[in-house]
Order: C-alpha cells, then sequence, then structure tokens
C-alpha cells in the first residue's frame, strides 16, 4: 500500500497537536473517580454502596447530553432523548433519539454528524426498528432495519444504493442504540453477569456484561453519584471480537444514568464519554 508522504505529515502534525492539547487539558477533566468520600464529615467507602432496583418505565422527555473526549481532548458532543411513543406495527414503542457531532476543531479536520432512531417495545423492551444516518468525512449511510421480534428475522434496506437484506436475529434482541436503555432497566448485583444480544451492520453480537466493582464518580455540574462498574464483552458466533474494549459506570440509584464510558481500540486509543447534563422529563 502505498502512502503519500504529505498526508503522512499531516497526520502526525494533528497527532502532535492534539497530544499537546490534551497535555494542556488533563487538569481539567469533567468526572473524577474514587473509593473513599467525604460527606457531611463522615467517610464513605465504595463497597457500601447498595445498587437499588431499577425504574422500569421510562420518563417521555428524558434526555442525556454526553461530551466525547479523545486524548483528553474534547472533540464532540452525544444527545441521547427519548422523544415520545409511537405505534409500530400494532405495538406501542418508546422513540429514542441519538446525535453525535463533533465540534468545531474536530470538524475542520474530521467532521461527523450521525443521527440514530430506535423504536424500542414499552412491554418486551426490544428493538422494533432502527434508522440510522451517518455522515462521517466523506461516508454516508442512511438506513432501516425492521425487527419482527416473534419471526426471528429483521429486513435491512440501505436508502442510498437500495440495498435489502433479510437476516436472522434472536427473539428480544437489542440494537446499539435500546441496547444500554435495556441495561437501565435491569436489577443487579456485584458479581452479576447480564447476557444478551445486540443486532450490528447486520450481524448478531452475544454480549457478557460483568458487574464488577463499585466506585464514587463526581462530575462538575451534577454532583457525585454513587455508581458501579459493567464491563462487557462481545462474541460472535462464539468468537470473542478483539476489535477494542469497553467499560462504563452507571449510577446505583434507580434511574440508572450512564455516567462514563471508556473505549479502548487499536486506532483511536481512548475515548472517553461523561454524562454533563440531565434532564429528567416527565414520569409516567
Amino acid at each position: 500500500m502505498k502512502i503519500n508522504p504529505n498526508k503522512r505529515r499531516t497526520s502526525v502534525t494533528l497527532i502532535g497537536i492534539l497530544l499537546f492539547i490534551s497535555l494542556i487539558c488533563q487538569g481539567c477533566s469533567t468526572a473524577k473517580r474514587t473509593k473513599h468520600i467525604k460527606i457531611d464529615g463522615q467517610l464513605k467507602i465504595a463497597k457500601d454502596i447498595q445498587i437499588q432496583d431499577t425504574q422500569k418505565l421510562f420518563n417521555i422527555g428524558e434526555k442525556m447530553t454526553f461530551k466525547i473526549s479523545w486524548l483528553g481532548v474534547p472533540v464532540g458532543t452525544v444527545v441521547s432523548e427519548i422523544k415520545g411513543k409511537e405505534i409500530i406495527r400494532g405495538k406501542d414503542a418508546y422513540r429514542i433519539e441519538l446525535t453525535a457531532e463533533t465540534n468545531p476543531m474536530m470538524s475542520a479536520v474530521f467532521p461527523v454528524r450521525d443521527r440514530f432512531i430506535s423504536f424500542m417495545d414499552t412491554k418486551n423492551l426490544c428493538t422494533l426498528r432502527h434508522e440510522v444516518e451517518r455522515k462521517e468525512g466523506f461516508y454516508r449511510k442512511q438506513a432501516c432495519t425492521d425487527f419482527y421480534q416473534e419471526e426471528n428475522t429483521a429486513y435491512f434496506k440501505n436508502s442510498l444504493d437500495g440495498s435489502e437484506k433479510t437476516f436472522k436475529i434472536p427473539e428480544n434482541c437489542q440494537d446499539t442504540l435500546t441496547a444500554f436503555y435495556y441495561l437501565r432497566t435491569l436489577n443487579m448485583e456485584l458479581g452479576d453477569t447480564v447476557i444478551y444480544n445486540i443486532i450490528n451492520s447486520e450481524k448478531n453480537y452475544t454480549i457478557y456484561a460483568n458487574i464488577e466493582k463499585k466506585e464514587f464518580i463526581k462530575i462538575k455540574k451534577l454532583g457525585t453519584f454513587d455508581a458501579f462498574l459493567i464491563k462487557p464483552r462481545a462474541e460472535i458466533e462464539g468468537k470473542e471480537t478483539t476489535r477494542g474494549s469497553a467499560i462504563g459506570y452507571f449510577s446505583a440509584d434507580s434511574r440508572r444514568l450512564p455516567l462514563i464510558s471508556i473505549l479502548r481500540s487499536y486506532l483511536f486509543t481512548k475515548i472517553i464519554v461523561t454524562l454533563v447534563d440531565y434532564e429528567a422529563g416527565k414520569t409516567q
């Protein structure tokens, strides 16, 4: 493979700039983790955190805003919101929308404007439909997948190139967006392993999510949370994927807020997604 030396120099320069900025930003983290904390003069220890039973229903209008950082540098924002309820093939469904976009600095290098819409069965909490609109650099994708859970079948269509595909799915599976909402509805304890299925790019991944430890998470403007760590691993056709790793901290209260996610891969090294704003919406 030939490499354009000018492009290589540009890439090296960009990485150097980002690394330099990351050194400046190290003290500007919006979240901190600790196993001990003092509240009203009393010392609290993380191992004593109680993971509360979760609420089973989502609030309409609940909105979560996250900051994305790469190498310590803020590069974008993710907003996830429960817009309301709609009827999909005769079933009540939550309409969940997620948008992701890079900030002006990162957009000058690699602009991202992504939008994902999922319709989640309010009864079985599985996906009924998943829509994707991705604009990442020169890459474009606009597609929809309908999940026929009772028939263990999904139908995919790409609106840009007209390609279609019907494929098998396990019953009560999730897409990549509904997956973490589904996790928020489960009661769990330290040492538990949650097993569920996610469909991504028309492939079925079996996820094993381990509940590994408890910590206190302090986030600027939002306060300090009792939290626990979920560490997932993914398998496809019985073989563990090796493309990267991820961990996530959720609040131990009944809301199960996704507080921090840390993603690692060979290409992007380390990406941190931190909750920076939360709107509860209307209780049902």
